[in-house]
């Protein structure tokens, strides 16, 4: 019985692994014009349960937000049936991220505490730089 609950553990863990990459695959892609994507939530703070949704958060220009959130959406998808997860994707562009930042928005000081970041900036590096008026947020990932 112990080899079959170790295989049950080991075929777990790599779910988990094949799902935080194609978290990352996702915006892969789009990542020179995606300041920062993060995971928070149960997730982050590994609070999850089976039922748990699996919420991801990105930051991009205006101009580019609702195609990114589209593309991430869409990637995801597929990945989430064959996966058997259920993706949460939140965007938000630049004057979303100064907004909150500045206004001390709970949901924005929450997403910050538990940010896991997958691709680009941590959320609050994003909004620093922001308010500080030293870019744009811009500076995408590596």
């Amino acid at each position: 019985m112990a080899d079959s609950i170790g295989q049950l553990f080991g075929a777990e863990s790599e779910r988990l692994h094949n799902i935080f990459e194609e978290i990352k695959a996702s915006g892969k892609k789009l990542s020179s014009r995606i300041a920062g994507m993060w995971l928070y939530g149960s997730v982050a703070r590994r609070e999850d349960h089976a039922g748990s949704d699996v919420d991801i958060g990105l930051i991009a220009g205006p101009d580019d937000l609702a195609e990114i959130v589209e593309a991430v959406r869409e990637h995801l998808r597929e990945t989430g049936e064959r996966l058997f997860f259920l993706p949460n994707v939140v965007g938000l562009d630049f004057n979303d991220v100064e907004r909150m930042a500045r206004d001390d928005d709970p949901w924005w000081k929450s997403c910050v505490a538990d940010a896991f970041v997958v691709l680009g900036k941590h959320p609050e590096d994003v909004a620093q730089e922001l308010l500080r008026g030293n870019g744009d947020g811009q500076k995408r990932a590596e």
